[in-house]
């Protein structure tokens, strides 16, 4: 179960979303079949299903933007299974690569961005 305090969290970060970008929203909830659960831990996935991770939660409404659109870039770009890891390399990049011009439109706290593209340099995109 979400604790109710990190339910307002998501709710309010959806709501941010859709005020940022109507057509990231409406991916997120009109266009996929997404089953999102809170688990204090680590990004996890099991094909449509994501856990949101307690530290996007701590940068709120932005955190939580940040992770759908993460959750809908990759559904777009990383189509499971891959057939080696080469493949799932090359696609990881591709999502990073989107999500950075995404998060480049957005008006995001400056140190937020920077964590994003540490962990994109880290995939071996540079940005």
């Amino acid at each position: 179960m979400v604790p109710a305090r990190r339910l307002n969290v998501i709710n309010s970060g959806l709501a941010y979303l859709n005020q940022i970008d109507s057509t990231m929203y409406e991916a997120v909830s009109e266009r996929h079949s997404l089953i999102i659960w809170y688990f204090k831990g680590p990004c996890l996935r099991c094909g449509r299903a994501f856990s949101i991770p307690e530290d996007l939660l701590l940068w709120g409404n932005e955190g939580v933007a940040l992770f759908f659109a993460q959750t809908i870039i990759r559904l777009d770009t990383e189509h499971l299974p891959f057939k080696d890891a080469v493949t799932a390399a090359s696609a990881r990049r591709q999502t990073m690569k989107r999500l950075g011009a995404w998060i480049a439109r957005q008006n995001f706290t400056p140190e937020l961005v920077r964590q994003y593209e540490d962990i994109a340099r880290g995939e071996g995109v540079s940005s």
